[in-house]
């Protein structure tokens, strides 16, 4: 193979050519033939170029990745942002049903309802009996055992289960629902 052609073959072929020359050089007891030096000098030459070229890549690929790190962090930090607006949305309309003591509300093409959702867990560790602790690395209250217990009418020191409610949004009856991808106008 010419010189030429060599430097268009990829990393792994000429690592394969090198390991072949090494293989005839250890079977001809390290006898290098003038073929054998020609193509051994063709392979150094192009391993030398893939090198260098690979490493030209890869230091470039560096302020490439960066930006990117960067950008997807400032991503996630306006997907965060919007998902906190989204619940504060929800949280507005809530509040609004619960002013009106009312469990639905009804538009043109959406309606919310409040349903009730599983209770919120409130305690304090400072007042809940060492039962309810479990053994990590350090005593964590087992916060299953105390929500079982208060369930099932159990008394728990320190500890009470907060109504709740979720905010469910459905179509109403007749109208097609949006998709996300075609969806328009405002909150």
């Amino acid at each position: 193979m010419d010189a030429e052609a060599m430097k268009k073959e990829p990393l792994d072929f000429i690592v394969q050519l090198s390991l072949k020359i090494q293989a005839e050089l250890a079977r001809s007891g390290g006898e290098l033939t003038p073929e054998l030096e020609e193509e051994l000098n063709q392979v150094k030459d192009a391993l030398g170029r893939k090198v260098d070229g690979y490493a030209a890549v890869i230091e470039r690929l560096g302020p490439e990745e960066e930006y990117w790190r960067k950008r997807a962090a400032r991503c996630e930090k306006t997907a965060a942002g919007i998902a906190e607006f989204k619940e504060r949305l929800k949280d507005r309309v809530r509040a609004a049903m619960l002013s009106m003591q009312v469990k639905r509300i009804e538009g043109r093409e959406s309606r919310f309802v409040l349903s009730p959702g599983r209770p919120m867990l409130l305690f304090s560790e400072k007042a809940i009996p060492k039962e309810y602790f479990i053994r990590t690395e350090d005593w964590i209250a087992d916060k299953e055992k105390i929500r079982a217990d208060l369930e099932a009418g159990k008394e728990v020191k320190g500890a009470k289960l907060l109504e709740s409610l979720k905010l469910l949004t459905y179509p109403v009856r007749g109208i097609p629902r949006r998709d996300n991808n075609n969806a328009q106008g405002g909150a």
